[in-house]
């Protein structure tokens, strides 16, 4: 089933539903992507790879698919099992993120869930708004287990606390941004 295309609009609406995540859950949400798999394997020293940040409703949740058949035609319909506690929205808040060059590509498979149960692909408004320049500084383990410096004289770990506070100040400023602030 193709994804329905979304507005900014939409999305809008949707997301100014939910609670904007706060700081803690923003620094949460940090220090998770920092120690995240081993992505930051696949990046250089250069933030030059785009990964994508994003609030979605539904992150954390478990994706049920509905099919219906009625003669030759069949619809497929979404919802989210929402009968376990969501631990991800209580502890990260809303937010989620992807980046094309290592993992997901295309990124029309990025999708929320709407209220009639339709998948809907996230705006490229949105996904425009929440690209940031990765590099593998962001990477907690890599960043403290190495006291090296560059050729500018910075050290890995100075390099690693800039990183994360350009991420930090970016998150909230799409943050404020869908909520309206």
């Amino acid at each position: 089933m193709k994804n329905k295309a979304m507005t900014y609009t939409e999305y809008q609406n949707i997301v100014r539903k939910i609670n904007k995540p706060t700081s803690e859950q923003t620094a949460n949400f940090i220090e998770f992507v920092s120690k995240d798999h081993s992505w930051y394997k696949h990046l250089t020293d250069k933030r030059e790879m785009i990964f994508v940040f994003y609030l979605n409703p539904d992150v954390g949740k478990t994706l049920q698919s509905v099919k219906k058949k009625w003669f030759i035609f069949e619809t497929e319909h979404f919802y989210f099992d929402e009968t376990k506690f969501n631990d991800y929205q209580a502890k990260f808040g809303h937010w989620d993120y992807f980046t094309a060059g290592i993992f997901f590509w295309p990124h029309k498979n990025l999708f929320i869930v709407n209220e009639q149960g339709a998948r809907q692909s996230i705006p490229e408004e949105v996904l425009k708004m929440g690209q940031f320049l990765m590099s593998r500084y962001l990477y907690k383990m890599f960043a403290s287990e190495l006291n090296y410096a560059d050729s500018d004289g910075i050290s890995y770990a100075e390099k690693h606390k800039i990183i994360i506070n350009d991420l930090k100040n970016h998150l909230h400023l799409i943050a404020d941004t869908i909520h309206g602030h």
